[in-house]
């Protein structure tokens, strides 16, 4: 924030602040694979279940990454219309792991 003074986690120093840069570590790399698997994914118009699981759990880490949202918004579309086609091979509506959606559904739908 603006008037704050940085504070920065030594290499050296207290027990607490190396946990706390491990864990920061540890984030990061988390963050970075993620960000390499749906970018790939995107780049290869993949858009499984396990591609919108994935790019969920990106944008909980940082939702800034606005490529992962429009890719989820063309995976949500894509998934629609293949449900909607019948070709998952299920019935329709099945194929989104009990989520209804990003609309969540309206009350007394069933």
């Amino acid at each position: 924030m603006h008037g704050r003074p940085r504070v920065t986690v030594k290499a050296e120093g207290s027990a607490a602040g190396q946990q706390k840069a491990a864990e920061s570590n540890k984030k990061a790399l988390r963050l970075r694979a993620l960000q390499e698997k749906v970018l790939t994914w995107h780049q290869q118009n993949v858009y499984s279940a396990e591609a919108l699981a994935a790019s969920a759990s990106l944008l909980e880490l940082n939702p800034d990454v606005y490529v992962t949202w429009n890719y989820r918004k063309k995976a949500f579309a894509h998934r629609c219309h293949a449900l909607e086609e019948g070709e998952d091979g299920g019935k329709k509506g099945e194929g989104w792991g009990g989520e209804r959606g990003a609309g969540g559904g309206r009350k007394g739908e069933g």
